[in-house]
């Protein structure tokens, strides 16, 4: 070859490429298996754990069966979680008829060892739930409830699992609702707490995507130890000081006491500090 002739690039294979046809599958069959009268469908997965549940994010009662299809779905998935070693423990799929006919889907995998994994303790960061009011609130309301309880039993899984029951409840909009903010916010303090430094990172970013939770410290502080866990120490130290001027000096020392002689230091060497 020569030094005229350009060198071939390596094709590059990204982990999405393979994944996504498996993906889609699983996602045609859930709906496919969706009742009629129904709007939107859950689907929790755990390989290796318990069966797949299929469940009605608006409370239908109505029990629907693994169908063949998703059956398949599930089992190409399985074998792309060993040949690739991704890391998944299991996931929340759900689906949601839009005004059209067309269905728009949401995947959320869950890494490590969630049904294992030691209880995290309540969250000082978020507070309370926020109040509620309108068209889902009760509903809503009792999602979150059961998954404070799933908390304090230890069920990692099962509240994260209830959380993303619950954004799917709030009518309207995702991100254009105040509360969805606060489950993701929540959503990232488990996932820390239990390991799944990526998906925290989701979460994170998502509840800055909501409406009035653009500069958040709460969800700042939660996006900045998610890059910090993740190894990107420049972004984390950015996010840190950022959600650091947000909440203030007694807020912060108060929710993340071990960081804060070092957000101190870092305000104090800011310009305009």
């Amino acid at each position: 070859m020569s030094e005229s002739t350009p060198r071939a690039q390596p094709r590059i294979v990204y982990e999405a490429e393979v994944v996504q046809p498996a993906v889609d599958a699983l996602t045609r069959a859930l709906i496919e298996a969706t009742p009629p009268a129904w709007r939107a469908a859950q689907l929790v997965l755990s390989f290796g754990g318990a069966p797949p549940v299929i469940s009605s994010p608006e409370g239908h009662r109505e029990v629907v069966a693994v169908t063949p299809s998703l059956g398949v779905a599930l089992a190409v998935l399985e074998r792309l979680r060993v040949d690739r070693g991704t890391g998944w423990s299991g996931g929340v799929l759900v689906v949601r008829r839009q005004d059209d006919g067309s269905w728009a889907a949401s995947l959320d995998w869950h890494y490590g060892g969630l049904t294992t994994a030691r209880p995290p303790r309540t969250s000082s960061v978020t507070g309370v739930m926020p109040v509620v009011s309108g068209e889902g609130a009760a509903r809503w309301e009792a999602l979150v409830a059961r998954a404070e309880a799933e908390l304090a039993a230890g069920q990692a899984g099962d509240a994260l699992a209830t959380l993303s029951e619950a954004v799917v409840a709030l009518p309207g909009d995702t991100f254009a609702r105040s509360e969805a903010g606060w489950i993701f916010v929540r959503m990232a303090g488990i996932r820390l707490a239990i390991g799944d430094a990526r998906g925290a990172l989701r979460n994170a970013q998502s509840a800055l995507r909501c409406r009035g939770w653009e500069r958040d410290a709460r969800a700042l502080l939660r996006l900045g130890q998610a890059q910090q866990a993740v190894g990107d120490s420049a972004a984390a130290a950015a996010t840190l000081l950022a959600a650091y001027h947000a909440g203030g000096d007694p807020w912060f020392a108060a929710v993340a006491p071990e960081l804060v002689a070092w957000v101190r230091t870092a305000a104090a060497a800011s310009p305009g500090a």
